[in-house]
């Protein structure tokens, strides 16, 4: 299985091999179907994006689910963000919350941003400020732009966050706000 996936990838960028798409989703097929995560989780990027086959949200997400099963975070993180908007999956928050927390474990950036989101807005949670500013804190250290900026909104926002904040979707939505910088009084500014 080992095999297949490193033929996959040789395809996949046509390396020894003339690229091909599609033999590249035959062979990650192959070595995913004998279990191998890394195979599982290049085959639900395929049809979540249409390389080599058609794109096809239902099977991403069942590749996908194959990989995060076997721990992978990139995965875990792929899985909660179908189930969030229920993409591929029936919708629901508590399982979209469930994987994200399990790649966040895994310190995958994107699931702990999610997992702040979630946690700001009481999606799959009970609402917590504190934990969702520390999950959006260690987003925010990977250089995640948007943890960052949200990060930025709750302390901009105070005890009003994240009731201060709009609700974003998903998939993308409203562009970040930016927060507005309060010059300091000048007794407060450094000498």
């Amino acid at each position: 299985m080992a095999a297949q996936d490193r033929l996959a990838r040789m395809y996949a960028v046509g390396q020894g091999v003339p690229k091909d798409e599609a033999a590249a989703a035959y062979w990650f097929a192959k070595a995913a179907a004998q279990g191998h995560a890394g195979a599982a989780l290049a085959l639900g990027n395929a049809y979540a994006q249409g390389i080599g086959v058609p794109r096809d949200d239902a099977k991403a997400s069942h590749w996908y689910e194959q990989a995060a099963d076997a721990g992978d975070a990139q995965a875990q993180a792929a899985l909660g963000q179908y189930y969030a908007a229920g993409q591929g999956v029936p919708h629901d928050d508590a399982k979209a919350q469930s994987y994200f927390a399990a790649a966040a474990a895994q310190g995958d950036a994107q699931a702990e941003y999610r997992l702040g989101e979630n946690y700001a807005q009481g999606r799959g949670v009970t609402q917590d400020q504190r934990l969702a500013a520390q999950w959006l804190a260690k987003a925010a250290a990977q250089n995640l732009a948007a943890a960052q900026n949200a990060l930025g909104d709750a302390y901009a926002a105070g005890p009003a966050w994240p009731a201060a904040r709009p609700r974003r979707s998903i998939g993308g939505g409203a562009p970040p706000r930016r927060a507005t910088r309060r010059r300091r009084p000048a007794w407060a500014r450094p000498i």
